[in-house]
């Protein structure tokens, strides 16, 4: 009982409040009257500041002209790309009539496990399901307008429960991260989520192998202190931090994992930054005795007047040196930024006649079997004990390009 600003007088009645990321939908039925009455208004967060009241007639107030018996029902969606059992799972809709119900059919593959039903007026309609027991299981639901003219087509839409990540991953990946607008950046995640991706990939953020994530320099760690707002990525183009940051937040409210792309047995620099001879693959066996450093493969050619800003050099992934440099790399773009994991990308089975210093053959068999090794160690390197403690869970995915080394 009191009053609303906009709205005339005092009044007894029911104010229904409905939220989304994005939207707030204040309904309020006045119940002292003869006839219940309702007004709605609706604010976006991203706008700010509500707009005015408007009077929404109820099933029982409206005349047979009055009534919109359109059946759509548009941007369905619900809340994560994939779920945990005994989850519950927020759908969301718009709807074009004003007056009618959304009936619900929830089904395990081909059986029907559930039904519900959900009334509406107009504009937005959601509600909630509570997931069964079962894990590594795949459900759909079926969605049916029903207006006072019947049902409209029904509308798809499928519910993964896998609380590992390991038997559905669904791969999607990011590439441009140069411009800060939230509202895209929802809209990114959103069409993404609604095609249940749940492993993002952020392609070439990095600005080196040897320094992913450029950070501000403290004392001789060039790794430490928090990421700075912007750099230059392989190809030249702009990388901001706060996009990062933004896209990763979306995602985890989504239930997506985050995964830094680290490029495997590559390097920007064949001297220096901490590289080593030892580090490196040679494509001439007499060369690779001394360490020659004219026989490193240039695995991508960069530099002036070339799109790449510098070149990648062939590294010897297998070597622990190499590793320990990438994954303390890695480590440190977690911590400044957020992410859930690393992929790791190859370039493919490009390893014949190369040789380690000192003259060894390597070549792309023995490309192939470090190929678990490299993923081993680095889980092992990430999964500490303070970050597990934290309730984190660093994950790997791998693109070893054709099924190259598949068999290992």
């Amino acid at each position: 009982y009191g009053n609303l600003q906009g709205l005339p007088g005092q009044a007894y009645g029911v104010l229904e409040v409905v939220k989304n990321d994005t939207d707030v939908l204040q309904r309020y039925t006045q119940t002292n009257t003869d006839t219940p009455f309702t007004w709605q208004r609706l604010k976006n967060n991203n706008i700010g500041g509500w707009s005015n009241w408007i009077s929404v007639t109820t099933a029982n107030t409206l005349s047979t002209q009055e009534i919109n018996n359109d059946q759509s029902l548009i941007d369905l969606n619900t809340d994560k790309a994939i779920y945990n059992p005994y989850e519950r799972v927020e759908f969301e809709g718009y709807v074009s009539s004003n007056s009618g119900k959304v009936k619900v059919e929830y089904y395990r593959r081909e059986v029907l496990i559930d039904t519900q039903t959900i009334p509406f007026m107009a504009g937005i309609v959601n509600w909630s399901w509570y997931l069964p027991s079962a894990d590594n299981e795949q459900y759909y639901a079926k969605i049916t307008v029903v207006a006072n003219n019947g049902e409209g087509n029904p509308q798809y839409i499928a519910i993964n429960v896998d609380s590992s990540g390991k038997h559905i991953p669904i791969m999607g990946f990011l590439s441009s991260y140069g411009e800060y607008n939230p509202n895209n950046e929802k809209k990114v995640i959103n069409n993404l989520k609604r095609h249940h991706v749940n492993y993002l990939q952020y392609y070439d953020c990095y600005e080196r192998p040897e320094y992913l994530i450029r950070t501000n320099v403290i004392g001789e760690d060039s790794q430490a202190g928090a990421a700075v707002d912007y750099w230059k990525d392989l190809a030249r183009r702009q990388i901001r931090a706060d996009v990062l940051r933004e896209y990763i937040s979306l995602g985890k409210k989504s239930g997506i994992k985050n995964m830094l792309y680290i490029p495997w047995g590559n390097t920007s620099h064949t001297s220096g930054d901490g590289i080593t001879k030892e580090m490196l693959l040679f494509n001439d066996g007499y060369k690779s005795v001394d360490g020659d450093l004219s026989a490193v493969t240039e695995t991508l050619p960069g530099g002036d007047g070339k799109w790449a800003r510098y070149s990648l050099m062939q590294a010897n992934p297998g070597n622990s040196a190499f590793k320990n440099m990438l994954f303390g790399s890695a480590q440190k773009a977690l911590e400044v930024m957020g992410f859930d994991g690393l992929h790791i990308d190859t370039l493919g089975p490009n390893y014949g006649n190369t040789y380690t210093l000192g003259g060894t053959g390597y070549g792309n068999d023995k490309a192939a079997e470090d190929m678990p090794a490299f993923i081993n160690d680095a889980s092992s390197f990430l999964n500490t004990d303070s970050w597990k403690k934290q309730g984190s869970n660093i994950r790997m995915s791998f693109n070893n390009v054709g099924s190259w080394g598949i068999d290992n």
